[in-house]
This record gives C-alpha cells, structure tokens and sequence, in this order.
C-alpha cells in the first residue's frame, strides 16, 4: 500500500494524544454533510509525540465505536505526523513515471541515515521546471519506517476495517483549507499551525506545495500542566477550565470572569513561549526562501478553540490569523442531530479529520 493511493469513500480516523476521532462525510451540494461522526479519549500513554505506544490499548478502545460504522470492511485514511515522517524535496531529470519512482526511491535513500528495507517510500510529482535549459521534476518525497505504517495497518485491521490510505497530516490540513475556506484562498504563500495535545505542528505551504515543516512540544498539554501546577488541580479539573478562558484580555469585573482571567495570566507564558516559537520558525522559513512571504497563518488543533488565541498571535506576530474551522459551513446528517452542537462546537480540533475523509469524497 502506497501513502497516497485513492480509490472510493472513506472514513478519516484521527488518532492524537487525548481523543480519537473518525468521520465520514458526503457531498451535498457544494458543501458536504456530516454523515457519520465519533470521538473517544485516546488510552492514557498510548500516542506520544506523534509515534503510537501501545498499539493494544488503541485497538480496544476503537472496537468501541466499531458498530457505529456498520458496512463491511469500512475504509479508512489515517495519517502520520510529526517526527515519524520524513518529507524532501529535490529536481529529477524527466524521464517515464514508473523509472521516476525508482530513482526517487533511489535519491530519497541517498538522502537518509536509515536503510532502505527498513522505510516506506511515496512521492508527489509537484510540477514541471527548467532548471539550466534543461526541464525536469520537482518532487515531494515521503518517507516513514516500515513500523510506523504496519502499526497503523494493524491497528485499522484489528477492528475489523480496511487501510486504504496513510496520509501525512499537513496535506490533509492542505484539504481542509480548501474546503473550509474555498480552493481560490489555499493559494499563495501561507502556514498553518496545528495545535495538539503533546505537540504543535508547523507546516507552510507556497501554492498548494509543502514547502517546510516544524514540530514544537510547546502544546495544549504543557498550558494544561501550568494550571495544574499552580493551582494543584488535577489534569482533568485544568483541562476543563483552560478551555473556558479568554485570552483576549477583556475581563467581567467580577465572580467567575476575575478568576478566569487570573487562569488566563497563569497560561500566559506558555502562550506566549507558543506564539514566538510559532514566529521563529515562520522567520527561518522566510530566511531560507527569500523570494516567499508568509502573509497569513490558519490555526487548528483543539488548541485553536480558545477564545481571543487567534487575535493574541495576530497582535504578536502582526500578521492575519484565522481559525480553521472545517465544518462550520456543513450540514449534520438527520441522524446526528442530537450531536450537532457538538460536532460544530469541535470544530478546529476536526480539522485533521476532515481532511482525510475527502480525501476521495465525490
């Protein structure tokens, strides 16, 4: 099985470090409709900087929400993120496709210190360039170890479903901004910050293209812990009131919204710490490619839903930021009414998801 491969619909499952979560969608008119939907607590210690731990625990807690898909061997696209994949790119001279994805096999292997039986190749032929006279590819390479995907496989298998694609999650979140936002916004040069639990995801795309990733462990986690230390909460009790903060500065002048706020001065060097690394790595990209200009970021990740966070970053960095919010302009099948306002209060935190269930949804 390729990393790319495309073929019928399919149910996008993203596992992260505090919920698993699986959708499927359908067209509907030019919008599409939520017809299936779960999210579950990840198993504590199961998922860690991106990388599956305990495969176990993951496969028992997704035979949970198996009867909720109920056609036989339902397929799924799953995605790696992180330091479990690898991405290159590099110029191929033209030549046939099928001797192209040798010799991209070839030059991706050059390119690591890991051997060649042990990772997965796949690529993406970016487009065609002239580069001294002469024309040739540009290709975006991708590569992952062999156990990485085999966990993922299993784990799909293991309950009953079929692996039909293993993305890499900064191409599904390139999905979600063209849907969420029109295809005509996904291009230009831009970045999107994917928030996670244990990790922040960086990626900047220049017309559609990938063209850098960064992993930051300043995440939702560590602003959780800072609550927790301070206060001597529990994880859960931090958890639940973090996501009730307002990070705009605005303050009620009394009761629950001065406790808030005085949570919100608690969090604030950790958002702070998020913001400037989110700024330093945007300013070694723009170092690098001189000739590009980041001029928007969109933010995901259940980190994205507190209120005032995009406006913080926009102030700090002085640059347009927008929440990416996939099914904002959605419709809920009949049958999930009574979740629809879970489903859209989720919203930036479905962001992976929903990337990979259209990734073949005609």
């Amino acid at each position: 099985m390729g990393l790319f491969s495309k073929k019928g619909g399919i149910i996008g499952l993203d596992i992260g470090e505090c919920t698993i979560k699986l959708i499927e969608l359908r067209k509907s008119g030019h919008s599409y409709e939520i017809d299936n939907f779960s999210v579950i607590p990840t198993p504590e210690g199961a998922v860690s900087g991106g990388n599956i731990i305990n495969s176990q625990s993951l496969i028992l807690a997704l035979q949970q929400v198996q009867q909720l898909f109920p056609r036989k061997m339902p397929r799924v696209a799953a995605a790696i993120s992180g330091d479990s994949v690898l991405i290159r790119h590099f110029n191929m001279p033209m030549m046939p496709e099928k001797e192209l994805a040798e010799a991209v096999k070839h030059e991706v292997e050059a390119q690591l210190p890991i051997p060649s039986k042990e990772i997965v190749v796949d690529f993406i032929n970016v487009r065609e360039i002239t580069e001294n006279g002469i024309k040739k590819n540009e290709i975006m390479a991708v590569a992952a170890r062999n156990e990485i995907i085999s966990n993922y496989v299993n784990i799909i298998k293991s309950i009953g479903f079929e692996p039909a694609i293993i993305d890499v999650e900064p191409l599904a979140l390139l999905r979600t901004v063209e849907i969420a936002e029109g295809p005509e916004r996904a291009s230009g040069c831009f970045a999107i910050v994917d928030i996670g639990a244990g990790t922040t995801n960086i990626s900047v795309f220049d017309n559609k293209v990938l063209r850098f990733t960064r992993g930051l462990t300043v995440a939702g986690n560590k602003i959780t812990n800072t609550l927790v230390s301070h206060y001597n909460n529990t994880f859960e009790e931090a958890e639940s009131t973090k996501k009730m903060v307002d990070l705009s500065g605005n303050v009620d002048e009394k009761g629950l919204g001065v406790l808030l706020y005085q949570k919100a001065e608690v969090m604030a060097p950790v958002i702070s710490e998020l913001i400037t690394e989110v700024g330093r790595s945007l300013e070694f990209f723009m170092t690098r490619h001189r000739e590009l200009h980041v001029d928007r970021i969109y933010i995901s990740g259940g980190g994205a839903l507190f209120k005032g966070f995009a406006e913080r970053m926009s102030s700090e960095l002085e640059m347009s930021v927008l929440v990416l919010n996939p099914v904002e302009r959605m419709t809920v099948s009949p049958k999930l009414q009574h979740r629809e306002n879970e489903i859209k209060q989720a919203g930036s935190a479905l962001a992976v998801v929903v990337g990979l269930a259209v990734s073949e949804v005609e």
